[in-house]
């Protein structure tokens, strides 16, 4: 019996689809982390925003548009407060939410 060989086809680049809803990062980052943050979202399709008080995480978590998902910074001093209101808010019932 003959081993055969198979050549690897790679999968053809698409595009990624272009979402409405943003990725959410909460918190008091460094620079180059936000920028890492930023360039996935983008690579993702996704938009993005950034807020480092508690007021303007209400602010854009209450707005129209439910985020993707939504990073925080579990250094924050807000942090857990934070992904207490997001879980217990049904509107964001399948919002992914991460501790970075």
């Amino acid at each position: 019996m003959r081993a055969r060989s198979r050549a690897r086809r790679a999968l053809p680049y698409a595009e990624p689809v272009k979402t409405q809803r943003p990725l959410l990062v909460v918190g008091a980052l460094r620079r180059d982390l936000l920028a890492s943050l930023q360039d996935a979202a983008r690579e993702g399709g996704a938009d993005f925003a950034h807020a480092t008080t508690a007021d303007e995480a209400s602010a854009l978590l209450g707005g129209a548009e439910e985020p993707l998902a939504v990073a925080v910074d579990m250094t924050w001093a807000g942090a857990e407060a934070l992904c207490v209101a997001i879980r217990s808010d049904p509107k964001h019932a399948s919002t992914a939410v991460m501790g970075i």
